[in-house]
């Protein structure tokens, strides 16, 4: 925030200290918000790269893409776009605020910001790598207790946020999903089912992303658990 603050560009592109931006994509990047004025974030695909700068696989290959690449804001619940590739208008922060400094590190509150953007701006996806997103021993991303309970703030601040009750229907549905999912096993239960049928409620066309969500939850339990046994 810092950073932005002390800026003076209309466009902001973002790059973590571990890892790397390819050649053109500041260009590419740019020209995608020279051209679309609707749009206010454009993000990328990434390459894995090892702690060497070897590239290991696409990121999209691990983690998905979105579907409708001229437009992915209503995909946000689902997709978090990687930081590294994100070149955002200053206009969007103007709009929607600031990244949120509730939260204890990195993790959560990128999507936090994507996913209030998304209210009030496209999103433009390039279906191709503009940085190396480096894997190595320490990122943040394997700290599965951190992440998790960044998370959950960050889902309990997107249901909070006081232009929830202005989203489209269908996509209040998905985050109050988000919602029941991230609160199941630290909030009372009783809680988190009223999550999900405040969600069923909204909008009953998003059950199966509901579902999904649970499938998933179960799935990676049943992992944890797995890898529990293996170590004992």
């Amino acid at each position: 925030n810092i950073g932005i603050q002390a800026s003076s560009g209309d466009y902001i592109a973002f790059l973590d200290a571990d890892d790397v931006a390819l050649p053109g994509r500041l260009k590419l990047e740019a020209e995608i918000l020279d051209q679309f004025p609707e749009v206010g974030l454009v993000a990328s695909d990434a390459y894995l790269i090892n702690e060497m700068g070897h590239p290991i696989a696409l990121k999209s290959s691990v983690s998905g893409a979105p579907r409708n690449h001229r437009d992915f804001r209503w995909e946000t619940v689902e997709y978090c776009a990687t930081t590294s590739t994100v070149m955002v208008r200053r206009k969007c922060f103007d709009v929607v605020g600031y990244f949120d400094e509730r939260f204890k590190a990195a993790g959560g509150e990128d999507w936090l910001a994507w996913v209030r953007i998304a209210h009030d701006f496209a999103m433009f996806y390039l279906d191709k790598p503009t940085i190396g997103y480096r894997i190595h021993v320490i990122n943040t991303t394997k700290n599965l207790n951190l992440l998790h309970d960044q998370n959950r703030l960050a889902s309990r601040l997107a249901t909070e946020w006081e232009n929830f009750h202005t989203y489209p229907d269908f996509f209040r549905a998905k985050l109050l999903y988000y919602r029941f999912a991230t609160a199941w096993h630290v909030e009372p239960k009783i809680r988190a089912l009223g999550y999900f049928m405040h969600a069923f409620v909204t909008d009953p066309r998003q059950l199966p992303f509901g579902l999904r969500i649970i499938h998933q939850g179960l799935m990676n339990t049943l992992r944890r658990q797995y890898k529990k046994i293996l170590k004992a």
